[in-house]
């Protein structure tokens, strides 16, 4: 039983680890993207 206890904890962090590494992933391609600023009232 505790070792059914620990695989199932085991796959639970691993999930998290996994969901975790794609939303930095996103994050980055996120702030990558982001085009800079543009403001019209600095135009001469």
């Amino acid at each position: 039983r505790l070792g059914a206890e620990l695989a199932e904890r085991d796959d639970r962090i691993a999930d998290l680890e996994s969901a975790l590494a794609g939303a930095r992933a996103a994050a980055a391609r996120v702030s990558m993207d982001k085009p800079a600023p543009h403001r019209e009232d600095e135009q001469p």
